[in-house]
């Protein structure tokens, strides 16, 4: 079976330095595609980007946790607190839980966010979500509406292939993956409720890799490596963080700041991508999902 992979870099317009990483990665290296942060003020370079980088697929970052939100906050209640802010992830999933969040609110975010990513000159070709938050149940659904009258075909995969040198199989590294935490049982419940909403809606590569899905491994360099070494038979994207990191970046996400410098390098090594070629491995954006 051909293996066609999609390589992803989430987070464009988070930072000038990510925007510059992102570039880099695709013209020198093996990235495909990136999705954008709308809100951010170093997002209104995709349209530069994307004609100067034709061959980059381009998607939305669904947005629901980081600095203001593009549509009035009082329009917004149920997503934005006291100083009309999107929510940081840990409260606005309790809130999601209660069943304290407007559907109607969601919609009118993400459909506010595909308007704005137009308005810079993109045609997007898939979304996904920041920190993940749009593909939570309660969630997933009005932001799936939302995605598809806004006239974007494709999305992320829920759907994660785990990949542990130590079992015998996938379907094995999937089973021991899941059982080592007991989050992982619940946030899998997620996922399938995710997959569902989303494959009757849009196109979806058959799996969703990173480094982080990689176990038994500590070296995070040495994931990547495993991970491009284990690529499943089928079509999928693989997701990554580059960035050149700056007290900008350090500040907006001190959580994930070190693994960006890994991803950047990793992504910019024309050596990898072609290795990828020889063996067999189409490199494609999402556009390739569709036709």
């Amino acid at each position: 079976m051909t293996i066609r992979l999609i390589v992803n870099a989430d987070d464009f317009g988070l930072t000038e330095g990510v925007n510059r990483a992102i570039e880099e990665a695709h013209s020198q290296g093996l990235l495909t595609s990136t999705t954008v942060l709308v809100g951010r003020d170093a997002a209104q370079a995709a349209g530069d980007v994307s004609r100067r980088c034709p061959d980059l697929g381009f998607g939305l970052h669904v947005n629901l946790t980081l600095g203001p939100p593009i549509s009035d906050p009082g329009s917004v209640r149920t997503l934005v607190d006291d100083e009309g802010r999107l929510m940081p992830p840990g409260r606005l999933l309790k809130r999601v839980v209660r069943g304290q969040v407007d559907a109607a609110d969601v919609r009118r975010e993400v459909a506010a966010q595909a308007a704005r990513l137009r308005s810079f000159g993109v045609e997007p070709t898939h979304w996904d979500s920041h920190q993940a938050m749009g593909f939570w149940p309660g969630v997933v659904g009005p932001a799936a509406v939302a995605a598809a009258e806004a006239g974007i075909p494709c999305a992320r995969s829920p759907r994660v292939w785990i990949t542990d040198r130590r079992r015998r199989n996938a379907a094995a590294a999937r089973w021991a993956w899941r059982l080592g935490k007991p989050r992982r049982i619940a946030t899998e419940s997620a996922r399938r409720v995710a997959l569902a909403t989303l494959s009757r809606r849009f196109t979806l590569p058959r799996w969703r890799l990173s480094p982080n899905l990689v176990e038994g491994i500590e070296d995070y360099a040495t994931r990547w490596r495993v991970a491009f070494d284990a690529l499943p038979p089928a079509t999928a994207e693989m997701v990554s963080h580059p960035g050149y990191v700056d007290d900008e970046l350090r500040e907006v996400t001190p959580g994930l700041v070190d693994d960006r410098s890994v991803d950047l390098q990793v992504m910019k090594d024309p050596k990898l991508a072609q290795r990828l070629r020889d063996g067999g491995v189409e490199l494609v954006n999402f556009r390739a999902l569709v036709g």
